[in-house]
């Protein structure tokens, strides 16, 4: 369930957006990032629901979790 929130920073006073989604690959099987650029908590909630179906797809092996790019003729032997 990808959720956001207001997080009032400790060091600055500042409050901030935080989005927080399910991953099975985490130690928690939680993730959090801050998102000083969203400024709508709609946003933040959007990005957190894209970042828990990027973690299913990845967790599935649809996804690599690899940035680089990657061949067709590397994709269909790993797959």
């Amino acid at each position: 369930m990808a959720t956001a929130f207001w997080r009032t920073d400790s060091r600055t006073g500042k409050q901030g957006l935080v989005a927080r989604w399910r991953d099975e690959s985490a130690a928690s099987g939680w993730r959090y990032q801050r998102r000083p650029n969203d400024r709508t908590k709609r946003q933040a909630e959007d990005f957190a629901r894209e970042m828990e179906r990027k973690a299913e797809r990845v967790l599935k092996g649809v996804e690599s979790d690899d940035p680089q790019r990657v061949t067709f003729g590397e994709l269909l032997e790993w797959w």
